[in-house]
């Protein structure tokens, strides 16, 4: 059931009334009055027919607005409380696992659910050597080798043009193929886009520790050979040592270190001859 708002109540109240006054006007007839020759009377004087006619219809309007207002009193009732009434919903909220597409359909390199013209870079790019493919996604017409051909059928079946691209069987998924296809691998050997370098035999990446020879901590400068920051100097804390004169290497400010002479000699320093030392 729709509520009217309080203000609305009173509009339609105010309404009703006016109707009732309206109608009872129009059923109370006017007092009857007898026909007379009308009286001789001063300019200005009212005639006693039209003075009863107005005193007539004042009492009828008086009797229809107190009939109104008793008609009003009795119809105005309070405001209906409105009764809400609140549902508490229980959400189940349940992560589902998207499985990995394996087999994934022929020419899809992507593993993404569509073929387009990037898998067919892709095929042309394995056909020329310039990364690795299995036959099972870019062998397109299934002659045993991955060839521009190959890159051509994926194109159009990308496209859309009529083409039929038969690719060998996929073997099943396993950890050690290099493809990231099975629900618990994070990696698989050269595919480690989670944690570069990191990928362990069980297709897990490992944690990241101090030497692991990969910066992939806050608190690390440099991790064995991994060490831009301070070449051949990173120490066993993973940390670059503080630069100090005295240590036979040239660091951050410095010329030259002992023997570290920056491969300077007299001769590139515009000298004749002679032995040049720090």
């Amino acid at each position: 059931m729709r509520h009217l708002h309080p203000a609305a109540r009173g509009g339609v109240a105010v309404l009703s009334a006016v109707v009732l006054i309206l109608i009872t006007s129009a059923l109370i007839p006017a007092e009857p009055t007898e026909r007379a020759a009308p009286p001789v009377r001063s300019r200005g004087e009212a005639s006693p027919a039209r003075a009863g006619g107005d005193r007539a219809e004042r009492a009828a309007a008086d009797r229809a607005e107190s009939r109104a207002a008793r008609l009003g009193a009795t119809n105005s009732l309070p405001p209906p409380t409105a009764q809400i009434a609140l549902v508490t919903s229980t959400t189940t909220s349940t992560t589902s696992t998207t499985l990995p597409m394996w087999p994934p359909p022929c020419g899809e390199t992507g593993m993404d659910g569509h073929v387009t013209a990037t898998d067919a870079l892709y095929v042309l790019k394995a056909a020329v050597g310039l990364t690795s493919c299995l036959a099972c996604l870019c062998d397109a017409d299934d002659s045993g080798t991955i060839t521009a051909v190959d890159a051509l059928y994926v194109l159009k079946f990308a496209v859309g043009l009529p083409v039929v691209m038969s690719c060998p069987t996929c073997a099943p998924a396993a950890c050690g193929d290099d493809i990231v296809n099975q629900v618990g691998e994070q990696c698989d050997g050269l595919s480690d886009a989670a944690c570069p370098g990191l990928c362990q035999t069980n297709c897990t990446c490992a944690q990241p520790s101090c030497g692991d020879a990969v910066v992939n901590q806050p608190s690390e400068q440099c991790d064995g050979s991994d060490d831009d920051q301070c070449p051949t100097l990173c120490q066993s804390n993973c940390t670059c040592p503080l630069p100090s004169c005295g240590n036979d290497v040239r660091e951050q400010g410095e010329i030259c270190d002992g023997s570290d002479l920056g491969n300077q000699t007299c001769a590139t320093l515009g000298f004749a001859g002679g032995t040049l030392s720090c």
